[in-house]
């Protein structure tokens, strides 16, 4: 499969090569994950409301939902949609499951819903389907040619599962197990012009690391700590792991390729007390602030940083615990906290 993969990344040059002169985001901007795994959410029509009351102009989907994508028409808003795990070695196999694919959900909305990029698989590499990966991606693409929809990017979600574990940000480098499917994805990326999407989770790494990941660091609010990187210094763990997966980039021939956050944030409850809605705000906050300020990473200064945060309510059918709790608003769409996007 992988072999298949490096003789397609080819075509695609010739296919989308005027495609993507530049990233579609001319400056940093915020999303928001609009998760589904809930029994009590708003109507699709009221939850793009919602968008757009708060001045959110971009959605990420977990995967496409004709009902979501319909309440989406002429709203304005950009849109991520994702093709579900579960999908992809289908994808993979057969270029015509992809045309299908675009056909049954992308197609339908074209004319009136701004979409701006399609995610094929989320966290599958490294793993079993991570072979798979970069052919659906070739394969969705050749869906977008057949129907002329060549303006949509295309890409992968990522966590730091594909990264080794690295003391500081010069560190970086991918996993043995997950180093050679990730050149081959960048690689195609950078023929393409399209981002890598990663997931960065401050929380997470709090709670599993207290002495290495200190709650002020994890949450914007490091009272003059500092990590220190040669050159460069870090205040918070958030731009700590974005440049360790530009360092991995650079040493798989991948730096010319840009990032987008495809999730982040901090869970209002489940896991106190490192849960809380002052924790939460802290960080959404802080993530908002030093992202729309700074412009860049210490390691990359001039390099703007689109971000989606996780996520726009509480969801209730997520395993029991922080899992539910992740959401800006309730399912009544009240917020839980306030939280500014300017």
């Amino acid at each position: 499969m992988a072999f298949v993969f490096q003789k397609m990344i080819f075509l695609v040059q010739f296919c989308v090569i005027v495609i993507n002169i530049h990233l579609r985001f001319a400056s940093a901007e915020f999303g928001v994950v609009f998760g589904m795994f809930g029994d009590n959410l708003p109507a699709p029509k009221d939850v793009v409301a919602l968008y757009k009351s708060e001045g959110i102009p971009l959605i990420r989907l977990l995967e496409p939902r004709a009902e979501v994508l319909d309440a989406l028409r002429a709203s304005g808003i950009r849109v991520v949609v994702g093709v579900k795990n579960s999908d992809i070695e289908g994808i993979a196999s057969n270029t015509n499951t992809a045309i299908e694919w675009v056909h049954t959900h992308i197609v339908p909305y074209a004319m009136d819903v701004r979409f701006v990029l399609i995610t094929v698989g989320n966290d599958l590499i490294p793993g079993p389907d991570a072979d798979h990966v970069g052919v659906a991606m070739n394969n969705i693409q050749s869906g977008l040619n057949t129907f002329n929809l060549t303006n949509i990017m295309i890409s992968t979600v990522v966590s730091t599962a594909v990264l080794e574990v690295a003391p500081l940000p010069s560190a970086g480098e991918f996993t043995p197990a997950a180093k050679t499917t990730m050149k081959m994805i960048l690689y195609w990326l950078h023929g393409t012009n399209n981002p890598l999407l990663i997931s960065v989770d401050p929380y997470n790494a709090h709670v599993s690391d207290l002495g290495k990941v200190p709650l002020g660091f994890a949450t914007f609010n490091s009272y003059g700590y500092v990590m220190a990187d040669g050159q460069y210094e870090y205040d918070n763990h958030f731009e700590a792991v974005v440049d360790t997966f530009y360092v991995a980039l650079e040493k798989s021939e991948g730096d010319t390729v840009k990032l987008m956050v495809a999730e982040t944030g901090w869970p209002t409850a489940g896991n106190e007390p490192h849960t809380s809605i002052e924790n939460a705000h802290k960080y959404n906050q802080g993530l908002i602030t030093t992202v729309s300020n700074r412009g860049g990473t210490p390691r990359r200064p001039d390099t703007e940083l689109d971000v989606f945060i996780n996520s726009m309510y509480n969801e209730d059918q997520k395993p029991p615990g922080d899992a539910q709790y992740w959401g800006l608003h309730y399912p009544n769409g009240t917020r839980v906290y306030d939280l500014s996007f300017s």
